[in-house]
């Protein structure tokens, strides 16, 4: 063996005290490697100083496979054994662990516990780390869902808001950043894939944790909103907050701003002007219209559905015409071009229809061909119209047993030309309106003018009118609702000034900019307007607690039913009314006519009055598809004065014994002799 040199022993010597402070402990053992074999160092004659390297390798790296690639080096730069240097190896390796161990003892022994201050800094550190760590990520975790399945998310460059179900997934995390966002945030040796994806998803659900319960309800789409006392005007691609633009996910916000196609209008529009308002409706009232407050009313919801979302109530029109005589008009050219085109139209639609084009969005809405013929649909839609004035969750169940939440802050119109509200509490939130026909002469002119007036630039203008002084609307619409409901008593006053205070403050907005006291506000509407306080629906239904009781009655006697007079052979119609088959069966005193009455589950009892069964088949035929149908007219006939149960089931003809009701003929405005006559005729007296 070729001696060694001097100072490469004393390398060898103290090699892994070396080790341990070099910057490259692998490289330094490979160079040292590198010199005993440039001066002939071979096993066994040299072992002795070989084990040191043999030693060193412990020393040198903590990797396994490492280690053994090292061994390798050694064996064949020496030709030393491997299972040699693999023992002398580990030797060392067990010495390396009783040596750490030992110096965590010392050190944890000579450790003072840290102070409270120490302990509070410390957690105030590991807060900031992972505050600046999640301000870092290109998303924002929201929250989990109610059942704690899914993850809630808004992106931040996008501002898009979705959810997943989390899970060690690359599939599942990676629409939440790029790859390399993950790669530098949760680093992973290379079986992992490069990418911890399990701490990932930790640290993703303890921010959800934190986060709490997310409410889907709190996501807003486009329109006009206030948000904490600031007006917020959602563009669809950006926020318009107070008159400054902004980023969707800028906002600081508890609700959150959903990114969807930009609207088509220009925020940065001069606002319209006084003189431009006072045309507009000076134009509008032009237009001839069924009753003289009809063009305020119209004026006002169109300047209120604008910020529909901002709002306390949103009222609803209804737009009554007959065929041609200008619904359609109203609707394509003055509603839509005042909107600036951004209202959402649907005709004949569906509730589910209409909730789906609307989403999250607090867009104008307008519904075309409501028609009573429709039916359901019809009363789905005016459902629609109350849970919108008051901004009320419709709530519906859903395959998998959740509920399903949806809140409507929307402004509904409803066109169509045979559409009458019945319902008092519809009445009470809806502003009925309807157009008439002018003189082709005025007419020519009127559209002449129109054409120029009311564009889609108009109403832009309108729109960034109303958006800059909606602060002054809201106050006006409060003030305008206290005035009118001070002189409407007994009228359900607090409803008429919610519904009829909004719509005549959006009027005034037109005119003027300027905040009313509340006697400056009746001055407009009752001394300068014409509006009548006493009659503001303009409608004759009776509004009393028995309104809906009488229309249950009313609807009962005006079914038709398939008839032949068996004892007149004249021609007819082949139909009668429930309430002239009551008239001819007292008359009789017999015949088809009791058995026709019977198989509808009705009789006409001279001394009781009229008797209704409380369900069943026959009955249900004359009320199918009504909001009494399936037995609900007992409750509501029941309401009637004098109205009450029979005690026993009662004999009808054709039909059998059945329990019923029996409703006085004082309230079907029977003539009393002739009720004596049929009860004479029932006894066999002449």
């Amino acid at each position: 063996m070729a001696e060694i040199p001097n100072d490469l022993q004393a390398t060898l010597q103290g090699l892994q005290n070396e080790l341990s402070q070099a910057d490259n402990p692998r490289g330094h053992w490979l160079a040292t490697l590198e010199r005993c074999r440039a001066a002939g160092l071979r096993y066994p004659e040299g072992a002795d100083s070989i084990a040191y390297l043999a030693r060193a390798i412990a020393d040198a790296t903590a990797s396994r496979a490492d280690g053994q690639a090292l061994r390798d080096r050694l064996h064949k730069a020496t030709g030393a054994s491997k299972r040699w240097a693999d023992e002398l190896t580990r030797e060392r390796g067990r010495d390396l662990w009783r040596e750490q161990q030992a110096a965590e003892v010392e050190q944890t022994a000579n450790r003072r516990p840290p102070s409270p201050a120490e302990l509070e800094a410390q957690r105030q550190a590991a807060v900031a780390e992972r505050q600046a760590r999640e301000a870092a990520a290109p998303f924002r975790v929201l929250g989990w869902d109610a059942q704690r399945r899914r993850i809630w998310f808004q992106h931040r460059e996008t501002a898009q808001i979705s959810a997943i179900n989390p899970g060690p997934s690359f599939d599942r995390l990676l629409p939440l950043g790029p790859l390399d966002y993950w790669e530098a945030t949760y680093p992973a040796d290379r079986r992992s894939g490069g990418v911890d994806w399990g701490q990932a998803v930790s640290d993703m659900a303890a921010t959800a944790d934190r986060a709490g319960v997310f409410d889907p309800q709190r996501i807003r789409g486009r329109g006009v909103w206030r948000d904490d006392g600031r007006t917020v005007w959602h563009l669809g691609d950006r926020l318009e907050v107070d008159g400054v633009e902004m980023p969707l996910a800028e906002l600081e916000s508890r609700h959150h701003y959903l990114r969807l196609p930009a609207l088509a209008i220009t925020p940065a529009a001069p606002p319209l002007s006084d003189v431009q308002g006072q045309q507009i409706l000076r134009l509008i009232e032009r237009m001839g219209w069924s009753g003289p407050s009809d063009h305020l009313l119209l004026a006002g919801w169109i300047v209120l559905s604008n910020v529909g979302g901002a709002l306390r109530k949103r009222p609803g029109l209804q737009i009554t015409s007959g065929f041609g005589t200008g619904k359609s008009d109203t609707a394509d050219n003055v509603i839509r071009l005042l909107q600036a085109g951004l209202g959402i139209s649907c005709s004949g639609s569906t509730e589910a229809g209409i909730r789906q084009s609307i989403r999250h969005d607090v867009l104008p809405v307008l519904v075309d061909e409501s028609e009573q013929a429709d039916g359901n649909r019809r009363e789905q839609q005016l459902r629609l119209v109350r849970l919108a004035y008051d901004g009320l969750p419709l709530v519906k169940g859903t395959p998998g047993g959740e509920a399903l939440e949806f809140t409507l802050r929307v402004s509904i119109c409803l066109a169509g030309i045979n559409a009458p509200i019945a319902n008092p509490a519809d009445l009470s939130r809806i502003a009925v309106i309807g157009r008439r026909q002018l003189a082709a002469a005025d007419w020519q002119q009127l559209a002449e003018e129109r054409a120029e007036l009311l564009t889609l630039a108009t109403g832009e203008a309108l729109i960034r009118r109303t958006v800059s002084h909606l602060p002054t609307l809201l106050a006006n619409a409060e003030t305008m609702g206290r005035a009118l409901a001070a002189v409407t008593p007994g009228r359900g006053g607090g409803r008429v000034g919610d519904t009829y205070g909004a719509l005549l403050a959006g009027a005034y907005l037109l005119e003027s900019t300027a905040q009313l006291s509340e006697q400056e506000a009746l001055e407009w509407a009752v001394d300068e307007k014409g509006w009548d306080p006493a009659a503001p629906a303009a409608d004759e239904v009776d509004r009393s607690p028995t309104a809906e009781a009488r229309q249950c009655l009313d609807h009962l006697l005006a079914h038709e039913l398939s008839w032949r007079d068996p004892d007149n052979d004249r021609p007819s119609t082949g139909k009668i009314t429930v309430r002239e088959l009551l008239d001819l069966a007292l008359r009789s005193g017999g015949g088809e006519a009791p058995k026709a009455l019977g198989r509808c589950g009705l009789k006409a009892d001279p001394e009781r009055g009229l008797l209704v069964v409380n369900g069943g088949a026959a009955i249900g035929k004359l009320f199918s598809g009504s909001k009494w149908s399936q037995g609900g007219h007992r409750a509501r006939l029941l309401e009637l004065e004098g109205a009450e149960p029979v005690p026993s089931p009662q004999r009808f003809p054709a039909l059998g014994s059945a329990r019923c009701i029996a409703v006085p003929w004082d309230l079907l405005e029977v003539d009393p002799s002739q009720l004596k006559a049929a009860a004479n005729a029932q006894r066999g007296c002449p």
